[in-house]
């Protein structure tokens, strides 16, 4: 009964240390924390960047639109789409890649250590950041690709704007 007992003190114990692991760690899983966090830091810089590309790109239609909505020919609106279009049928993705090179060894040996803070950051860096910043390249890819296959200007723009209107969304939803 005893050793039941002391089984789940230690048993405790250990969900405890591993809880307060930041304090405890070692100057070589220190470092590896540090440059986890970094990376993290960095990529969510990037993916914010990319937000505000997508932002600007979205006022552009919608002031496109809006000017159309008040009187303003068919033959105009359309002289700004193709304008649009010639625009960003050169979009640069604003990353800056070698700033985001996930560092998958690190998280590799990172993620098979006691410490939950070195796991978290992995799990974050692995699950959430990545995945959402190769989804912002890929929509940025498609208007592009978009861009450079109009034949129908207003009706490309309208495509675009759907796709920058489902990422703005996606992203709010994710907040």
């Amino acid at each position: 009964m005893k050793k039941t007992a002391n089984h789940t003190a230690h048993g405790n114990s250990n969900m405890a240390d591993q809880l307060t692991c930041t304090t405890r760690l070692t100057p070589h899983l220190r470092q590896i924390l540090k440059r986890l966090l970094d990376q993290e830091s960095t990529i969510a810089e990037q993916c914010n960047k990319c937000i505000q590309q997508f932002s600007r790109i979205s006022n552009e239609l919608q002031l496109m639109h809006h000017v159309h909505e008040h009187d303003v020919e068919e033959h105009e609106l359309s002289l700004k789409c193709s304008e649009f279009i010639r625009h960003h049928a050169t979009l640069e993705c604003e990353f800056d890649a070698t700033a985001c090179d996930v560092m998958f060894e690190t998280i590799n040996s990172a993620a098979s250590c006691d410490c939950i803070c070195i796991q978290a950051a992995c799990f974050r860096i692995i699950h959430k950041w990545t995945p959402l910043m190769d989804n912002f390249r890929m929509k940025l890819l498609k208007i592009r690709r978009l861009c450079r296959a109009a034949t129908n200007a207003i009706e490309t723009c309208d495509k675009i704007e759907k796709t920058v209107h489902n990422i703005l969304k996606l992203k709010t939803a994710s907040d």
